[in-house]
């Protein structure tokens, strides 16, 4: 008797079945095009990590390090982690190996991950990431080129500013804000999260949180206007606080460049996790059905050190394939599959099985991706229809009489029209593009 429970994948992750990988495959593709197209070079890390790697302070944040984290006890009695995110993989790697580096460092990765999280839309247990970091270059024209690679993507996507929008901050402006402008010097971190969070809470909710933190009336007032600031109110700050200079730059720098229709300041964005440093964004859904976070990234400057010693100035952001999809869902932005096989090359009787298969290896060598129909005894009117149903667009037929005059049938699937030819005729046709 069949166990139906082994049937199921565990709870959270997705069998990718041939129809679903087109559809993943074809956003790792637009990933690494993006990434290539702007001169970075592709890496992988280990699955999995010294369970140390993210409960240290500073690195992966208490929710996943104390909640989402999946880890164990090898046999050797090392506690080691299945790899939640690349960030700290990545920034251990280069410290790892920073002097032989060549600097600056320009990696990305498309990769799989695993958070032990409640599976509902738009989250998932096991999911995959794009993450794409600059190391060594502290200028905010790395800032500035990370948010265009991160519009780049959406526009390969087929997507116009009207579908989404990149929403920036600093978080060295935020902590000089809240202690000099708010003047809170106390419960910072608690304090911060509540901010993090406005937008998922009545007015009044996050005013009784903000006053459990210990903020008096005027101090409420202020935090509950903060989504009010605009990027200009920043000016007469920008000799006060560092980060109020640098996310003034990138805003406009980005707008310098053509890119004012994609982003907004948004004063209440900190992003969740604890290593962020400086300049940061969230990209959002502004589909009506799915209004919510995709993917952000961010300054991290004190991770690499945090793991090596070495102060490393470090930027990346990392999109996700769940959000990816919900999007393209959404927004109608899928393209059509096709079967990636060119050719299907039928077996018309054993007797001629073996003439068949090297009709199939003189196409491939010829650079076409072609499958022979391996199962015996099917006729052609069978083998055809498989074609069809396969969505193979083109089939060869070698029959008796073919065989005879060294022809053989061509045939397209799509427009139903067959011709016969010789087979260095065809290979020629292959070789110059074409064959129709």
């Amino acid at each position: 008797m069949a166990n139906k429970e082994l049937l199921q994948p565990y709870r959270g992750t997705k069998d990718y079945y041939p129809n679903d990988y087109s559809r993943l495959d074809y956003i790792f593709s637009v990933w690494r095009e993006a990434c290539m197209a702007f001169g970075y070079e592709e890496y992988l890390a280990p699955l999995v990590e010294d369970r140390e790697l993210y409960t240290q302070k500073h690195a992966s944040g208490d929710e996943i390090a104390n909640q989402q984290l999946y880890w164990l006890t090898d046999q050797g009695g090392r506690e080691i982690a299945i790899r939640p995110e690349m960030t700290p993989s990545v920034s251990r790697m280069v410290g790892a190996r920073y002097q032989q580096l060549q600097k600056p460092i320009r990696w990305f990765s498309v990769a799989n991950f695993m958070r032990y999280e409640r599976p509902q839309k738009g989250r998932v247990r096991e999911f995959f990431q794009l993450n794409i970091d600059n190391f060594g270059d502290s200028s905010v024209q790395v800032d500035v080129e990370l948010i265009e690679v991160a519009i780049h993507i959406m526009r390969l996507f087929g997507a116009s500013s009207k579908m989404f929008e990149i929403r920036i901050n600093n978080r060295k402006w935020f902590s000089y804000w809240l202690e000099h402008v708010v003047g809170v010097t106390e419960n910072e971190q608690q304090v911060s999260r509540i901010i993090d969070n406005l937008a998922k809470n009545t007015e009044e909710e996050n005013s009784q949180k903000l006053g459990d933190a210990g903020l008096t009336p005027e101090q409420i007032d202020l935090v509950l206007r903060l989504p009010q600031l605009q990027i200009d109110d920043l000016a007469q700050y920008l000799d006060k606080s560092e980060g109020a200079a640098e996310l003034y730059a990138l805003m406009k720098s980005l707008e310098e460049k053509g890119y004012k229709e994609f982003i907004r300041y948004d004063a209440s964005l900190l992003r969740g996790f604890d290593y962020y440093t400086g300049n940061v964004f969230e990209q959002f859904d502004l589909h009506p059905d799915n209004n919510r976070s995709m993917f952000g990234g961010g300054r991290y400057d004190d991770l690499v050190e945090l793991y090596s010693g070495i102060s490393v100035p470090a930027n990346g952001f990392a999109p996700g394939n769940v959000t990816t999809e919900l999007f393209l869902d959404n927004w109608n932005l899928w393209p059509e599959f096709e079967n990636n096989t060119d050719v299907l090359v039928t077996v018309f009787n054993e007797e001629l099985r073996h003439k068949s298969w090297g009709v199939a290896t003189s196409l491939r060598d010829a650079g076409l991706f072609v499958q022979l129909y391996l199962k015996q005894g099917e006729a052609i009117k069978e083998q055809l229809s498989y074609a069809n149903k396969s969505g193979i667009p083109f089939v060869v037929i070698l029959g008796p009489e073919e065989d005879e005059k060294g022809l053989l049938v061509w045939k397209n699937m799509i427009s139903g029209e067959q011709r016969v030819v010789k087979l260095e005729g065809l290979l020629e046709e292959v070789t110059n593009g074409h064959a129709d």
